[in-house]
């Protein structure tokens, strides 16, 4: 039994296998995963078999389209790491989670004090206030870490998940 019936389609054939396998391993990747990756990029490969091989209205057209949909999902993810503002229940304060600069970690902003933690930011994670003095990093890696205000300056516990960084301008971010 032969994979291609004629050998001079041998083109459009595997334009069309790449194509299919494209399209597939793209659906999988966003709604099967749920959170586009690395496996969206990788989707993206048999997608230059319609590019190289197939005609422009059947295969490279739709092909291009996917790639550009995989690239402005990939863009979307990449820049959608804003920073995460948490009030607290007297609406006083306010706990920010920067998502930048902390080697892929989230870093805790309270009262001008910046606490480098070790929550990845691609587990989950969110911020919780207790009271007014008690902010709790829930994250899916590393466990709680609490940011307690003892005599006016915020400490965290345990310490291990943590490291301080004193706060040197006013305006910049962490």
């Amino acid at each position: 039994m032969k994979f291609f019936e004629d050998p001079k389609n041998w083109r459009s054939e595997l334009a069309a296998i790449g194509l299919a396998a494209g399209a597939v391993m793209i659906f999988f990747s966003l709604f099967v995963l749920g959170n586009p990756n690395v496996w969206l990029l990788v989707s993206c490969i048999p997608l230059l078999l319609p590019l190289f091989f197939g005609s422009w209205l059947k295969m490279k057209l739709p092909a291009l389209l996917l790639l550009v949909l995989a690239g402005w999902i990939s863009f979307w993810e990449i820049t959608r790491f804003d920073p995460i503002k948490v009030i607290s229940p007297d609406g006083k304060m306010v706990a920010i989670l920067y998502v930048r600069g902390n080697n892929k970690c989230y870093t805790v902003m309270l009262d001008k004090q910046v606490f480098h933690t070790g929550a990845s930011i691609y587990q989950n994670a969110r911020g919780v206030w207790k009271n007014n003095n008690l902010f709790v990093l829930e994250s899916s890696d590393i466990g709680p870490t609490e940011f307690r205000r003892e005599d006016g300056v915020w400490k965290a516990s345990p310490e291990e998940h943590v490291r301080l960084t004193p706060r040197k301008t006013k305006g910049a971010m962490p």
